[in-house]
């Protein structure tokens, strides 16, 4: 998985610099164990969607101006808070399936400390975890 959040960092760089700036992307990352259990076959997904970016970019910052906080620190709290939702907690990292969920083994990942952009991610922060 660490090696996922790498290349999100990497990619959202490298479209910042081609798309003057790139701001959002929208990232998956699955894995699927083969059958037989003996092999796991991981992979990532993104997705840069200028149009979505500026729904959320006007969503978060009407939050914002009315809370005095990031939405998204907020939500981090709410879900640590109650944990009804919480998959895997670690030290730098929150997986809860969202109240919005639209498909049975939807997660969201979010970093427990406030960030602005991936690129901003340590390198610690950054290792999530690894996959057993």
């Amino acid at each position: 998985m660490t090696e996922i959040v790498k290349t999100w960092q990497e990619q959202t760089a490298e479209l910042g610099k081609r798309t003057h700036g790139c701001r959002f992307l929208k990232t998956k990352a699955r894995r699927w164990a083969a059958l037989t259990r003996i092999r796991t076959v991981r992979f990532g997904q993104i997705a840069f969607l200028p149009n979505e970016a500026e729904r959320e970019d006007r969503l978060q910052k009407e939050y914002f101006a009315e809370q005095k906080s990031p939405m998204l620190v907020d939500y981090v709290q709410r879900e640590l808070a109650d944990g009804s939702r919480t998959v895997v907690e670690t030290e730098h990292w929150l997986a809860v399936v969202p109240y919005w969920a639209a498909w049975p083994f939807e997660t969201l990942l979010l970093p427990k400390a406030h960030v602005l952009r991936i690129t901003d991610l340590t390198d610690a922060s950054a290792a999530i975890w690894r996959w057993r």
